[in-house]
């Protein structure tokens, strides 16, 4: 039987002031409350004064605390809540940014086992809504597994976090009804459990009733989701009416672009966005340098937009980075690049620009008509040959081409200037430039987002050297906040086997690095600097913390006796030559990449071995020879890709031996190659190489799931259906559809195709139950440029009888290249339901 355990009275009270409140008064009343029951002992208190100085969250924008986290108040407030026996001090670390050394021998000293402060957390849970809360986000988001070491997938934790997190807001903590709301969405798709989504209902509507501001805020941002824009106005003036600023926000934005409400920029921007931003509000300050920019109801202000963009660059520095600036640099770019409101500076502009570029590239977050003006400035840059940046005119085409296809370029772009207005203004520009006494390297490297991102580590107080802690598990953590007793207590942790290693790195310092490990023997310490790699050993603690502390504080190494490491000294040559060969494939050049990779696989690089034999694939002798030297190096990876990569060689190539696929593949599978289990499915299903066997082929496929590889579980959502595309195993299917479409992270590249999938499994099993989930996930999916999703969402536009946006949006999909889409446009007016339209 658990024991349960509780906050005394005091902290209760803290906690309802603080966290229930929801105004900068009451909330200092509780902080001080915890004050003063920390500074009596209590080891609780502690640990929740520490999440008053974490900074802000979005439910809790109007609390008047600290606007960034406080990182010497927290790590000293979880310090003292660790050290003092308190559970919560634990949990309010994992569930925060994990423990650092220091903390995590503490909860040792007190606990022993992670397991034990667990149990301890759990007590809490079971009488306390806001350690309930804390618990479930800590499992929702990792914090738990970290913990344990365990490497549960995002389902599994999710499970264990939503009866946490429900409990507490079954409690009557109405700041876990955010995250409550994202678990029920997440668990419960569909008509996965309908109970818990009208419990999640029945909660939000009696904190909507008691006019809690941010419950209404939600309220409204699900009616904004689900395009009812008028709905979703009512909530948001209820929410704004108790002064949240996201409400407020919200309603400027319904103006700006006439949603839910008569289109009125100037009502936005005087009444909501401007009164805002002079309050520091950072996106209404995006919104006000936006407004300025394109001149909504007023002529272009190039000196007002871009002051504003100082501005909002400015307070993003003092929120130590929590908000994202993109949306503003192609506005910065344009003013700097032309000289509009700001001294030009092509260099910088255009460097800028081509690193935008290959951002939104990679990975796309801006608005279209955000888009369409960085590729059009990028454009230009490649037209005159700006900066750094090469003549060149045929991607100055390409790039010019993708802007103009921006339905609404000459509305919004083509009344741009895109000259220099003075001529003298770029003279000038070119004498200062040419007098810079700033290193050369630094000028040609520098840009915006460099100089941004330099400011808000500095005011971060961050430390050029992250320290990173390997634990046992592979799993680790990294800290850009620490002092010498971190590092001791990191040291003494890795002689004590609870890390694998103790490593000092940094992203500005590209690949220069010290880590240390520990042997039967003492330390062990490695050092890259500058392609040069040394290492040497140190039998007692305190020689092993002069060597990392000297490192941290920028004084390189510390110690004589440091032997060169060949190995090392290789591995830095090959990532040159990888870079050479990636730069190469960036451009087109073939040839030049084929040298590179020759030049990394000749000293030894089984990862190049393998990109030769892909890029010789229609030369099955040739790729044979190179995946088989790739068998024959030492890492691990390598060996398996280059097993795997024989396996798929001879399968698929028609002279191949097919009594060979099995055995490479299965020596790859053996290895922990995930993809080496679908391609052995594939064969067992289709009889390649073997006989059909349908049982064995899901076997393999089911590996390959277990270990996390997303092509896999669309391949067996599609043998849930027939050769005529018919449904029979549903459940099977929306299961694994459901990891595809909801787990995101970087190895999931087939997310938008699991959405349209699982959208029309959902609908298959309940049309009328799964509508709605079916229909945010193609608009997910067409939001993302996903074409098949795009062309889906036009089909609930049509089955809406929202024949204007059908049409409008089967267009642009067909024009975007999407051929199902093309033939449905050809014959849209066949069928009579469009005799309106003739």
């Amino acid at each position: 039987m658990m024991i349960v355990k509780k906050f005394q009275p005091l902290v209760r009270e803290a906690i309802d002031l603080i966290w229930q409140h929801y105004d900068a008064e009451s909330a200092k009343r509780g902080q001080k409350m915890l004050q003063q029951a920390a500074a009596a002992g209590d080891a609780d208190a502690w640990a929740l004064l520490a999440r008053t100085y974490m900074g802000i969250g979005e439910s809790w924008e109007n609390s008047g605390f600290p606007i960034a986290e406080d990182t010497d108040e927290v790590h000293r407030c979880l310090q003292k809540s660790i050290e003092g026996g308190s559970a919560a001090g634990v949990l309010c670390a994992i569930e925060h940014r994990g423990l650092t050394p220091v903390e995590h021998a503490a909860m040792l000293a007190h606990w022993e086992t992670p397991a034990a402060v667990l149990e301890e957390i759990r007590a809490y849970a079971a009488a306390e809504p806001m350690v309930a809360y804390l618990l479930g986000a800590a499992y929702k988001f990792g914090g738990v597994s970290l913990l344990l070491g365990e490497n549960d997938g995002q389902r599994e934790r999710l499970k264990q976090a939503l009866p946490f997190i429900e409990a507490a807001v079954d409690s009557g903590l109405a700041y876990g009804l955010d995250l409550y709301k994202t678990c029920v969405r997440d668990m419960y798709r569909g008509d996965g459990n309908p109970e818990k989504i009208a419990k999640f209902r029945r909660l939000e509507d009696g904190f909507c009733r008691a006019g809690v501001p941010h419950a209404l805020y939600s309220r409204g941002e699900d009616l904004f989701n689900q395009e009812k824009y008028a709905e979703a106005l009512g909530y948001y003036e209820k929410a704004a009416a108790a002064g949240l600023d996201s409400a407020l926000y919200s309603l400027g934005y319904m103006y700006r672009h006439g949603l839910g409400v008569k289109e009125d920029s100037r009502k936005a921007f005087e009444e909501y966005f401007l009164p805002l931003a002079v309050q520091g509000h950072v996106v209404s300050m995006y919104q006000v340098a936006d407004t300025y920019f394109w001149g909504d109801f007023f002529a272009r202000d190039y000196a007002k937009a871009y002051e504003w963009c100082e501005k909002a660059m400015n307070r993003v520095v003092q929120f130590h980075g929590f908000y994202d600036y993109d949306v503003l640099m192609p506005l910065i770019c344009y003013c700097k690049l032309y000289g509009r409101g700001t001294s030009m500076d092509r260099n910088l502009a255009a460097r800028s620009i081509r690193e935008e570029m290959l951002r939104e590239e990679q990975k796309p977050v801006l608005p279209r008509y955000k888009r369409a003006l960085l590729q059009y400035l990028m454009a230009e840059v490649y037209a005159h040959g700006y900066g750094p940046v090469a003549q060149n005119e045929e991607l100055a085409e390409k790039y010019r081409r993708e802007a103009t296809e921006y339905e609404g370029f000459k509305v919004m772009l083509e009344k741009m200037s895109w000259e220099t207005e003075n001529e003298a203004e770029v003279r000038n520009w070119k004498n200062s430039a040419a007098t810079n006494s700033r290193p050369a390297a630094l000028a040609e490297a520098e840009t915006i987002r460099d100089r941004q991102e330099a400011r808000i580590a500095a005011a971060d107080g961050r430390r050029q050297w992250r320290l990173c802690t390997e634990w046992r598990q592979k799993y680790g953590l990294i800290f850009s906040h620490y002092n010498n007793a971190e590092l001791q207590a990191a040291l003494a942790m890795l002689a004590n086997d609870k890390y694998r290693s103790v490593a000092l790195n940094s992203q500005q310092a590209g690949e220069n690095y010290l880590e240390a490990y520990h042997e039967q023997d003492g330390y062990y310490l490695l050092a890259a600097i500058d392609g040069r790699a040394v290492h040497k050993q140190v039998k007692e603690l305190p020689s092993a913390l002069a060597v990392l502390t000297a490192w941290a504080d920028g004084q390189g190494l510390h110690g004589e006796d440091w032997q060169a490491d060949e190995e090392v000294a290789k591995n830095k040559q090959w990532n040159e030559y990888l870079q050479i060969a990636q730069e190469c494939e960036e451009r087109e050049d073939t040839e030049g990449r084929i040298k590179a990779l020759t030049a990394a696989a000749d000293l030894g690089c089984g990862y190049a071995m393998n990109l030769l034999g892909v890029i010789n694939c229609q030369n099955l002798k040739t790729a044979s020879t190179w995946f088989l030297k790739a068998t024959l190096t030492s890492d691990p990876e390598d060996v398996a890709m280059a097993w795997y990569s024989l396996g798929k060689l001879h399968k698929e190539n028609p002279q191949g031996d097919k009594l060979a696929i099995l055995r490479y593949l299965q020596k790859a599978a053996d290895m922990g190659y995930a993809k080496a289990w679908l391609e052995m499915g594939i064969c067992y299903l289709w009889g390649i190489g073997t006989i059909v066997d349908y049982e064995k082929g899901v076997a393999c496929y089911e590996k390959a799931i277990a270990m996390g590889d997303y092509e896999t579980m669309l391949a067996r959502a599609h043998l849930c259906r027939d050769a005529e595309g018919e449904w029979h195993d549903l459940d099977t299917a929306i299961a694994v559809l459901e990891r595809v479409a909801y787990e995101k992270n970087d190895e999931n590249e087939w997310q938008n195709e699991g959405r349209v999938m699982l959208a029309n499994a959902l609908l298959a099993k309940d049309k009328q139950a799964n509508y709605t989930c079916a229909r945010d996930l193609v608009r997910e999916a067409a939001g993302e440029g996903f074409a098949e999703g795009a062309w889906n969402l036009a089909h609930f536009y049509k089955d809406e009888g929202n024949f204007t946006s059908y049409r409008k949006l089967l267009r642009r999909t067909a024009e975007e290249g999407y051929q199902p889409a093309q033939e449905e446009l050809d014959h849209i007016y066949d069928t009579s339901e469009w005799s309106e339209c003739l």
